[in-house]
């Protein structure tokens, strides 16, 4: 680039700070363009999968496939060892696909009467994740893309860069031969994702690098980098809004309570993690994966307890009802929690105490350490926001 050999790394990093800063530029704008380049882009996005989905489907149908499912890589044997090895990072990876319920609620200044649009919101937003999760996988399996066991080339990377990715499938048992039999090559540093998974399917149906499989693998690959954008903004636009809420809780310094004087929202807070997010994008996308769901899981735990305590401290808080009453309160209690400590062991029985789950605990221990100073010297007199207000019936 401009005579200068930039490394493939550096490109990846400077596409991604690009987007970190127009991506922030429009969460300055406010939460309803926001929302609605999120809408725009989801609908853009689903459509090649609906065409890989049908694709897919038609495939499996036409040669006679049968659709299974293998629960381990190589068919290996179900038991404790091997379950927590393949949960260590798939449930996080899951989670954090599944995550930021809580997020939208941030910005609740925002949105026109939320505690009606909220509900339903999530109520289409679940079934909406369920089956654009659930259709393309199960697609993508029966229309070809698991001949021969190859599944297991699917969203895998290599361990140490320059490693490839046959140390990966040895582990599984699998040869350079099968790997090379899959039309992949054991020396690349990742596996098969969804653009990938779309082209084996044109393969299948129109023969092997026909125009289908481009068409299935381009425009798929278009939808995986508008998922990631839209992803983003919607994460961005509720987390950007917590330094501003804690500000004004005294919690933060009174500079993050600024507002935009022409859209209404805290810009300079926005723009303040989105330095950080520029730092952050540095790091490996395991990784962060992990260390972000496993805070935010500890975030959880303490809204799961918040949720028996104020039930029993409280009663005359005005709150929404839990359907089940309190069988369906005990279930949302335990549901959760048994999938954050399965979580957490298979993380450290996998990478021990050294690996995501210890840097999410030191930076535990930062915000920790830094909690009572902060309350005195910088909270000092300020009162701090009272969280039943925001749950008095709308006007």
């Amino acid at each position: 680039m401009f005579g200068v050999d930039f490394s493939g790394g550096f490109l990846s990093w400077l596409v991604a700070a690009t987007l970190i800063i127009l991506i922030s530029l429009l969460n300055v704008r406010g939460a309803r363009l926001s929302g609605l380049t999120t809408n725009w882009l989801g609908i853009f996005m689903i459509i090649p999968l609906l065409i890989m989905s049908g694709f897919g489907i038609y495939a499996g149908i036409s040669s006679g496939t049968p659709l299974r499912f293998d629960f381990l890589a190589g068919g290996a044997e179900v038991n404790g060892p091997n379950m927590l090895a393949a949960l260590s990072v798939g449930v996080y990876v899951a989670m954090w696909n599944f995550m930021g319920w809580e997020l939208p609620a941030a910005a609740g200044d925002e949105i026109k009467e939320p505690k009606k649009t909220y509900p339903k919101a999530m109520v289409l937003v679940l079934f909406a994740a369920i089956l654009s999760y659930s259709i393309p996988t199960i697609a993508g399996l029966w229309g070809g893309a698991d001949i021969n066991g190859s599944h297991q080339m699917w969203g895998i990377e290599e361990y140490n860069e320059g490693e490839g990715i046959g140390a990966v499938l040895a582990e599984n048992g699998v040869t350079e031969a099968q790997i090379v039999e899959w039309g992949a090559d054991p020396a690349t540093d990742a596996g098969w994702e969804f653009p990938t998974i779309a082209h084996k399917i044109g393969d299948n149906i129109a023969g092997k690098d026909s125009n289908l499989s481009y068409f299935l693998g381009s425009i798929v690959g278009i939808s995986a980098i508008l998922s990631m954008i839209g992803l983003f903004i919607g994460n961005g636009l509720g987390g950007t809004r917590v330094p501003y809420a804690m500000a004004q809780d005294g919690m933060m310094p009174k500079w993050l309570n600024k507002v935009h004087p022409k859209y209404g929202t805290p810009w300079i807070s926005i723009l303040i993690c989105g330095a950080f997010f520029l730092v952050f994008s540095t790091s490996a996308f395991q990784n962060l994966v992990v260390i972000d769901v496993f805070l935010n899981m500890l975030v959880l735990m303490a809204e799961i307890f918040a949720l028996v305590a104020l039930r029993i401290k409280r009663p005359e808080l005005p709150r929404n009802r839990v359907p089940g009453g309190v069988f369906g309160l005990i279930y949302i209690v335990i549901a959760p929690l048994s999938i954050i400590v399965l979580a957490i062991v298979s993380q450290i029985a996998d990478y021990g105490w050294q690996g995501a789950i210890g840097w999410g605990l030191i930076a535990m221990a930062i915000g920790a350490a830094l909690y009572f100073p902060i309350r005195k010297f910088v909270k000092k007199d300020i009162p701090d926001v009272d969280p039943y207000v925001l749950n008095e019936p709308e006007k």
